[in-house]
């Protein structure tokens, strides 16, 4: 989570240099108990504190907190 964190934040410092990163989320299935991974690449086009939502390039709109892992060229961790 920490690790999380620390990389939401230095996207958020660097959002208009929009860096290329690909964000792994949870999607809760609504009709019964599970659900799916997935993963949007892009660049993140705004940063939603207050929603609590990236959204990215190809306007998907991703809840921080299903975010499982973001990996990018910016990160060597």
């Amino acid at each position: 989570k920490a690790v999380l964190n620390e990389k939401l934040l230095f996207i958020k410092e660097h959002l208009p240099d929009k860096p290329q990163v690909s964000v792994t989320y949870f999607i809760q299935d609504n009709k019964k108990s599970g659900g799916a991974y997935k993963t949007s690449t892009g660049y993140i086009k705004k940063f939603q504190e207050y929603e609590r939502r990236l959204i990215m390039s190809d306007d998907c709109s991703i809840p921080i907190d299903a975010i499982i892992a973001i990996h990018g060229e910016l990160f060597a961790y």
